[in-house]
């Protein structure tokens, strides 16, 4: 199909493609707004994670690592470890810890439901930013300090006692909180009106196909199967 032939379905179909954007845009404008305020708060802590079984790379200045050539072995556990522990701060068993923890705190927000899959995180060399996503800025921030404890002082329960032994892993940041940022709700916005886009060009040709209205001399020939003769302009 040339591009006349899709701006005569546009020309044609235009109703069914205005009321679909309309929808759409009023869909994902409501669907951002709520995701806006539901999403509320953020708390993130940041934890340094060390290998223990080389005591000496904990404290060592990184030239003295360099020179020793352990630097790169010791960031390479620490790396790890720093992957064993965002993967299990991000479980349901911290999750449950967090709810018991601020059970009778009298706080909103904070019962196992509300905080099973509300933490995130992110790695960097040694360092593991753990963020509690919560509608209560007090929960979030509340929620954030206790999985700083799940993963420092009470970690054996959650990595076992041989993971405990070999690391290190301290607190170096207190949870502060903010607003949730809100750029992955802008994106899934525009995400949502291209789809609709898409998906009422797809219903206005659809519509235009099934219409057995004969426009120009290219549905008659296709209705009778003959070739239609053109008068010379």
């Amino acid at each position: 199909m040339e591009w006349a032939a899709y701006w005569g379905v546009v020309r044609r179909r235009w109703y069914i493609l205005l009321a679909i954007v309309i929808v759409d845009v009023l869909a994902s404008g409501a669907a951002y707004e709520r995701s806006r305020h539901s999403a509320g708060y953020q708390a993130c802590t940041t934890l340094y994670v060390a290998d223990v079984s080389a005591p000496s790379l904990i404290t060592a200045p990184q030239t003295a690592l360099e020179a020793a050539g352990q630097l790169l072995a010791g960031e390479t556990a620490a790396n790890f470890f720093g992957d064993d522990l965002l993967d299990v701060a991000e479980s349901s068993r911290v999750s449950n810890f967090m709810s018991a923890r601020l059970a009778g705190r009298a706080l909103s927000h904070s019962s196992r439901s509300d905080l099973n899959g509300s933490v995130s995180g992110s790695r960097r060399d040694r360092t593991v930013a753990l963020c509690v996503t919560n509608p209560s800025s007090q929960t979030a921030l509340a929620a954030a300090g206790a999985v700083g404890t799940a993963m420092t002082t009470e970690r054996s329960r959650f990595l076992g006692a041989g993971i405990t032994r070999r690391t290190y892993v301290a607190v170096i940041s207190s949870p502060t909180v903010g607003a949730v940022p809100s750029s992955t709700s802008r994106l899934r916005l525009g995400l949502e009106f291209i789809l609709g886009l898409l998906l009422a060009g797809g219903i206005a040709l659809l519509w235009d196909a099934a219409d057995p209205a004969v426009r120009d001399p290219v549905d008659l020939e296709r209705l009778l199967n003959v070739p239609v003769a053109r008068m010379p302009s």
